[in-house]
């Protein structure tokens, strides 16, 4: 059983990680916290 607390996104907030996890153009910072809140909100391990 998992002690992590479940990360809920809005559609709206989750289409922006998306969008923002896929740039090109975008900072590696900010890219790489909009993947890891998009994996976290995934619940996978």
């Amino acid at each position: 059983m998992s002690k992590r607390k479940k990360l809920l996104l809005a559609e709206e907030m989750a289409k922006n990680l998306k969008q923002i996890a896929s740039s090109r153009t975008e900072k590696a910072g900010r890219v790489n916290r909009a993947k890891i809140l998009l994996w976290y909100a995934s619940g996978k391990k």
